[in-house]
């Protein structure tokens, strides 16, 4: 009977183990909220973080939770957080090595009638990232179009 408790332990074990390791990386995207990390946007800005005050650290680590993205498994995304939620698309190449975004730009025009600027959807674009590693803690994305060309640090919400 030990023997059967020690086998059936060594079973539950090795089960348990296989199901940690069998995250696909879409299941590691939609499985929480990510933001950027400090580091990464203060790389993006074209500036050193050893060069950065503590103060201006201080001041990043509030702004880049208007970042969080969620990823969900039906495709779709969330950027932004409370009220200023941004939608759009995603997916992963087959190969797991490129995440294609899609997203509606904002365009502002006057409202004659109510003399205020108001937010209109805009066109399609579309960024493509390489996707450098990615693990429960961490997704680095490198942009391969778009304005920014400094890797993305991405670390859960």
């Amino acid at each position: 009977m030990q023997y059967f408790n020690k086998i059936a332990l060594l079973a539950f074990i090795a089960i348990s183990m296989a199901r940690c390791q069998s995250k696909t990386p879409k299941d590691i995207f939609t499985s929480k909220k990510w933001k950027p990390s400090v580091a990464s946007f203060i790389k993006a800005s074209g500036k050193t973080v050893e060069g950065t005050s503590p103060e201006d650290k201080a001041k990043l680590k509030e702004i880049v939770k208007d970042f969080a993205q969620e990823f969900k498994a039906d495709g779709t995304y969330l950027l932004g957080n409370g009220e200023n939620v941004k939608k759009g698309s995603w997916s992963l190449s087959s190969d797991n090595k490129a995440l294609t975004t899609k997203y509606k730009t904002i365009r502002w025009v006057m409202d004659k009638a109510q003399k205020k600027m108001i937010a209109k959807e805009g066109k399609e674009r579309e960024l493509i990232f390489t996707v450098q590693s990615i693990s429960a803690s961490k997704i680095m994305l490198k942009p391969q179009n778009g304005a920014v060309k400094a890797v993305m640090e991405l670390i859960p919400f």
